[in-house]
């Protein structure tokens, strides 16, 4: 699992993908490229991007507008920060924005709307393909450092009970007959911020539990977005971890599940747990859609 920024490039022209692939790789970016709307979309709902380089004309048509549908996906999730290449702005398609109810501008004119669209928070840059492509890197660098920042910020500050779907940190607490939650919830942290950002899987909380019904160990699916790949994590008390493992193997009931650990952890005193990576798995019928934190007048993007 990768800890680079990661770059999402929406672009249609094949020559420009494979500019900015190569700029941002030589910066030691993961760079992944999307063609259209609907690819760009579909990316960004298995996937964190720290920065997306967003061309605002994703077709032949000289009206086509369809990277402004991407932006506001990226300005409803909020939490990448957007680079975009406006070779065909003009006023109408701000006025488009302000209508969507993302944007407040009240434009008289291109420049105006223009200042006015520098001081979004999530826009990080404008450039157009006539600009110079080291220039362009330094915008996309300045975005990056930004997001970097700010996304191990939303690392600690997430709960890793939120990973956990239909149990609560006490009845997790309960299960797992004691242990003090001092001590549960930063073990816990420790487990799953390899992971993070992170969907949750539709199916609950699996208990492993013993013959007379002792809960030995909890299992969870989950989505990381930070790879766009599938993760099984188990979780218990040390002295009855290891018979968890061979009561009921890990992600047994997953089917194909790669014989790859992530980490085995086991905190000062009472908890131990494991996380292996699950391949095959269908990603629509096993996870819920990332969370949107905010909310527009109109909805452009796939549901």
């Amino acid at each position: 699992m990768t800890d680079k920024i990661k770059i999402l490039v929406v672009e249609d022209d094949l020559s420009w993908q494979e500019n900015y692939e190569e700029a941002f790789s030589a910066q030691d970016y993961a760079v992944e490229v999307a063609g259209s709307k609907s690819a760009a979309l579909e990316l960004l709902e298995r996937k964190f991007f720290h920065v997306a380089v967003v061309d605002l004309k994703l077709g032949p048509e000289p009206t086509n507008r369809e990277g402004r549908d991407v932006l506001q996906r990226i300005w409803e999730l909020d939490e990448t920060l957007a680079v975009v290449s406006s070779g065909y702005v003009d006023v109408s398609m701000f006025d488009e924005f302000r209508q969507m109810g993302i944007f407040g501008f009240t434009e008289k004119n291109l420049s105006e709307a223009r200042r006015e669209f520098n001081q979004i928070g999530f826009f990080k840059g404008q450039f157009t393909k006539s600009d110079d492509l080291n220039s362009i890197v330094s915008i996309v660098r300045r975005a990056a450092e930004e997001a970097r920042s700010r996304n191990a910020g939303l690392r600690w500050s997430t709960s890793p009970f939120s990973a956990l779907p239909g149990m609560s940190a006490r009845e997790i607490q309960r299960e797992l007959a004691g242990g003090p939650m001092m001590e549960l919830r930063p073990f816990l942290q420790s487990l799953l911020q390899p992971l993070f950002p992170w969907l949750t899987a539709k199916q609950p909380v699996v208990r492993i539990q013993h013959e007379q019904g002792q809960t030995l160990a909890c299992e969870a699916l989950c989505w990381s977005r930070n790879d766009g790949q599938a993760y099984v994590v188990r979780f218990g008390r040390k002295d009855g971890f290891a018979a968890s493992l061979e009561h009921q193997p890990l992600g047994a009931s997953l089917g194909d599940l790669k014989e790859i650990q992530l980490q085995n952890q086991e905190s000062r005193f009472a908890f131990a747990g494991t996380v292996g990576r699950v391949a095959a798995i269908d990603f629509k019928d096993n996870f819920n859609r990332p969370p949107t934190k905010k909310t527009s007048r109109v909805t452009n993007h796939a549901g």
